[in-house]
């Protein structure tokens, strides 16, 4: 396997759990938009990630603190 797709599965399991890998993966090979919401969580980065990767339907939000 090609060493930038080891070092972004990686990344990935940094991120997400694996369940949550599978689901965002069925998501981006469907076209069915997926939001990332959080504190702290580099959510920008990684989305800019995936447009890169020509995938669309993505956003990056925050989550309001009460």
């Amino acid at each position: 396997m090609d060493k930038e797709l080891l070092d972004f599965g990686q990344y990935l399991k940094s991120m997400l759990s694996e369940t949550q890998i599978r689901i965002l993966a069925i998501c981006l090979t469907n076209s069915i938009p997926v939001c990332f919401y959080g504190i702290g969580l580099e959510k920008s980065t990684f989305v800019e990630i995936l447009r890169n990767a020509n995938f669309e339907g993505l956003c990056a939000g925050r989550l309001r603190q009460l």
